[in-house]
């Protein structure tokens, strides 16, 4: 079946520009999805957990293992990352015929070798900056209940962590954030606002002031802030997805060890 012709004044769909609205769509729509998901995925998680555990099916002991339970945390974890990618693709499918190969782009291996390296070094950095500030008594790091659920005990939860925490995770934001976001943003106001914006949202989005308090809050946002910063650059130099997914992979996967290791 012949496509219709464009009318004068119709704007071609797939002409490589992303809008405003998308990114609405992207995100809100793929939180959506991802809620949706998540509890699909995680209700049957919950249920078989307490019947194992023998514990009572009542609303606060649902609420209490969905908190504190690794397994039902990287189900959430999945279903709302599969959420937000199945928006963010859909989006961009809509603006490019081969939205993974523009994105994406293939970049020499020395390249995603740098990436890679510089991930390691600043989740070390920043990991250990504040293992220190705790050892000298200058601030007070408390994990939420989250947080303690997702760290790993065990090589099959170790496994899970790389793949969800490590791999997906990073695949699917820097899919959005560096991928539709920093190209909408960098075409709006140019490169360097357009850096420091989406690192911005970037460290925003992450919620940690409302997971914590105080320095901790501050300290954890900022940080994101300048691993957000430092990907859009990475982006903004290479030109490719590849890289900046790379270096947080890397990072995620450094900040899984240093939490195994140094719990």
């Amino acid at each position: 079946m012949a496509e219709r012709p464009a009318a004068q004044g119709d704007v071609p769909l797939r002409d490589g520009v992303i809008r405003w609205f998308d990114l609405f769509i992207a995100f809100f729509g793929g939180m959506f999805a991802g809620i949706v998901l998540g509890v699909i995925g995680a209700l049957p998680a919950i249920l078989i957990g307490l019947h194992w555990s023998g514990g009572p099916l009542d609303p606060q002991t649902l609420a209490d293992f969905a908190r504190t339970d690794f397994a039902v945390n990287q189900v959430l974890l999945v279903g709302s990352n599969l959420g937000l990618l199945g928006l963010v693709w859909l989006v961009a499918h809509w603006r490019f015929d081969k939205p993974i190969t523009h994105y994406f782009a293939v970049v020499r291996w020395p390249s995603l070798g740098l990436a890679i390296v510089a991930g390691a070094g600043l989740s070390l950095l920043l990991n250990g900056g504040n293992a220190m500030l705790e050892r000298l008594s200058w601030v007070r790091f408390e994990d939420s209940d989250v947080e303690r659920a997702m760290v790993p005990h065990g090589p099959a939860q170790l496994l899970a962590a790389i793949a969800v925490i490590g791999v997906l995770a990073p695949f699917v934001e820097e899919f959005f954030f560096r991928g539709l976001l920093f190209s909408w943003a960098r075409r709006q106001w140019g490169t360097w606002i357009a850096v420091l914006a989406t690192g911005a949202i970037f460290a925003l989005v992450h919620g940690h002031f409302l997971l914590h308090v105080g320095a901790q809050a501050w300290i954890y946002t900022i940080e994101l802030f300048v691993a957000g910063v430092v990907l859009a650059l990475l982006v903004a130099r290479t030109g490719s997805l590849r890289t900046s997914f790379a270096m947080h992979a890397a990072y995620n996967v450094t900040a899984i060890a240093f939490s195994v290791l140094l719990p």
